[in-house]
């Protein structure tokens, strides 16, 4: 299946300056967030949306077609 994966921030600068942070994976069907992760060599602490819909989670299970996007944790005070 392919995921659209959106990375936002400091993060961009995982991918090609040409990617403008997006990058298309195939991954087999049943993945979850976390396959993300692992193939992107990414901290699993990141913020994570899935077709702009609210925070997901490393486990969540991923259909063909989602855009995730990934963003640092900002915190403030």
């Amino acid at each position: 299946m392919k995921i659209h994966v959106r990375l936002y921030g400091p993060l961009r600068d995982q991918l090609p300056v040409e990617a403008k942070g997006r990058k298309t994976l195939e991954l087999a069907e049943g993945a979850t967030v976390q396959k993300i992760f692992q193939t992107l060599d990414l901290p699993q602490t990141l913020l994570v949306t899935i077709n702009n819909d609210q925070e997901s989670f490393p486990n969540t299970v991923l259909n063909d077609g989602d855009v995730v996007a990934l963003f640092t944790p900002v915190s403030g005070g």
